[in-house]
């Protein structure tokens, strides 16, 4: 078999990228890239199964790259991020959250209950699993309500995608099934050392029940000889909080936790007086554990039961997906939200981000229940053309009321090569992928 170099064939498709090369001569590069790949990859991993996700994964990043970059509203791309809820409820009213319970400017709030169905997301992942590299099991509702949160973990995983959730653990669920399901990061929400610190900001939060499910699941892990999940304490630095600081460490580091991170919070103020950041944050993190072959140990759970989904999209060829791109601009900025991720809720609501959800101007994009295609949703393609048309567009969305600044992009090989490597890659396959530019979409 002739060797493919891929490092040099990934330079390439950078390189044309950010050239002037149409969309569909870029489609039919991307094609010829995956099936110059393919035999020296399956020989690599193994698994050719795997092999095609990788690739599938790889060449969704390039065209999402070269489709931000021209700031097309319609998009032949996939989102390569998806975060969902799998319970639209949470038991505590932490201030500034949709959740709290006493403030009066709720009404623009657009949120129902709901809990996420095995038939929701099968519809979420069957369209975009194969293409996608993270699901993150957590937004505005405590995914740990949803008995079945490690299944839907076990799902993710099928389609070769880290898994992350960030919980209260002020729930009772059963640690041996989250860790079984090999969930591969967690974040543990905890504030403060003492019970009476801890419940100024947790509102209706049980201290002792969070610390005992911590315990739970290192304990979990232990019986099971597993070294996943990744386990993170996430302090937030509020005044009433920081000087418990140092006695949370010696806690975190007594009851096993991975890492404790001390984390700068929003200012909640305006929803409740009492609660205050301090006139210095002292932000720092400290790691106990680096749980090192966590990621190898996780790799070989996943592929040995990799989604016949998979194989579906890898017969179907980028340039057969070309469609009208519109593209709207060149020079000026966009929301690299709007090409990046995709958010569900646990009734199937497309969102276009972790914002509040609002009713007016609406945050709520599409339907996975009801729209065939939701990543370009009426919605979707007014927001993308909203930032290109300096904002002059009738038809309003969430986006259009955001205070954020989001157009410098996120996506870089800081946070891309590493999910490649979590995949299967090895250095003798792509010698130099994690300097490969393909990775980066800043400047």
């Amino acid at each position: 078999m002739q060797h493919v170099n891929i490092s040099q064939l990934l330079k390439e498709l950078s390189d044309l990228s950010e050239s002037e090369i149409n969309i569909d001569n870029f489609l039919k590069e991307i094609d010829v890239f995956n099936l110059a790949s393919i035999d020296q990859l399956r020989k690599a991993c193994g698994n050719e199964r795997q092999a095609k996700a990788i690739l599938l994964k790889i060449s969704n990043v390039a065209i999402g790259k070269y489709q931000y970059l021209r700031g097309h509203s319609r998009l032949i791309a996939k989102p390569f991020g998806l975060i969902v809820d799998p319970c639209n409820a949470c038991p505590l009213a932490c201030p500034g959250c949709i959740h709290r319970k006493t403030n009066s400017d709720q009404s623009n709030i657009d949120w129902v209950a709901g809990y996420l169905s095995q038939n929701t997301l099968d519809q979420l992942l069957n369209k975009f699993g194969p293409y996608a590299i993270n699901t993150q099991y957590f937004n505005w509702g405590e995914p740990l309500l949803n008995k079945n949160t490690p299944q839907y973990i076990r799902e993710s995983r099928r389609f070769l995608m880290r898994t992350s959730i960030s919980s209260n653990f002020s729930v009772p669920f059963c640690a041996e099934a989250l860790v079984a399901s090999g969930l591969d990061y967690l974040v543990v929400s905890l504030d403060g050392a003492t019970a009476d610190t801890y419940n100024k900001y947790r509102i209706n939060g049980n201290f002792e029940l969070v610390l005992s499910n911590i315990s739970n699941v290192v304990e979990a892990r232990r019986k099971l000889k597993s070294k996943t999940p990744y386990l993170v304490w996430q302090f937030l630095l509020f005044d009433h909080t920081q000087a418990e600081a140092d006695l949370a460490e010696q806690i975190a580091e007594r009851i096993g936790v991975d890492k404790i991170n001390f984390a700068q919070p929003y200012d909640v103020s305006r929803y409740n007086a009492a609660i205050n950041l301090p006139e210095k944050s002292l932000v720092r993190h400290r790691v106990f554990n680096m749980q090192i072959g966590s990621a190898q140990q996780s790799l070989a759970n996943a592929i040995a039961d990799l989604h016949p989904n998979i194989d579906e999209q890898w017969e179907i060829l980028w340039q057969s997906q070309i469609v009208d791109c519109h593209t709207e601009h060149r020079d000026s900025t966009t929301c690299r939200w709007l090409y990046q991720d995709m958010v569900m809720d646990a009734t199937g609501r497309i969102l276009p981000c972790c914002f509040d959800p609002i009713r007016e101007p609406t945050s709520i994009f599409g339907n996975i229940h009801t729209d065939i295609d939701p990543f370009n949703s009426i919605n979707y393609l007014t927001s993308r053309k909203y930032f290109s048309r300096q904002r002059r567009i009738a038809h309003a969305t969430a986006c259009a009321a955001c205070t954020e600044n989001n157009s410098t992009p996120n996506i870089n090989t800081t946070h891309l090569a590493p999910y490649f490597f979590y995949a299967g890659l090895t250095k003798n396959c792509f010698e130099d992928l994690a300097n490969s530019n393909i990775f980066n979409w800043g400047d």
